[in-house]
């Protein structure tokens, strides 16, 4: 679950660019390098358009 708007786009933003690690555990890595800009606000998009409250 992504909150819509700037929230939510903020959030997308830092966990697929930087990755989540916790406890040196990876639960996701770093994408941002891997896909570029356009494909990641393009998943985002997509996302919105799937959103189910």
């Amino acid at each position: 679950y992504l909150e819509k708007g700037d929230a939510g786009d903020e959030w997308f933003k830092e966990r697929v660019t930087n990755g989540s690690i916790r406890n040196g555990v990876t639960y996701m890595p770093q994408f941002g390098e891997a896909l570029g800009q356009e494909a990641l606000w393009s998943i985002r998009s997509w996302l919105e358009t799937v959103h189910e409250d």
